[in-house]
């Protein structure tokens, strides 16, 4: 059984990894939390890429592989 995971759900995620405490009824994302223990990353990066602004994201499309790249460089 595959489960749909909410935009609603980031907020928690970072609030639970960071020791923030948050009133909310969503719930972390358990595979996120478990690479972040893991590897636990000096700095985190959130990038949300709005679709109601479509043009703006593929005006920044070129910088958004830079991005992939050094996430592939960690993997590695």
């Amino acid at each position: 059984m595959s489960f749909m995971h909410s935009l609603l759900q980031i907020a928690p995620t970072f609030a639970e990894f960071f020791g923030i405490p948050l009133n909310s009824r969503a719930h972390p994302v358990e595979q996120i939390l478990k690479v972040m223990h893991a590897r636990n990353p000096p700095v985190v990066v959130l990038v949300v890429i709005d679709s109601l602004d479509f043009q703006v994201y593929l005006d920044f499309a070129d910088e958004l592989e830079v991005l992939h790249e050094l996430v592939k460089l960690d993997l590695d």
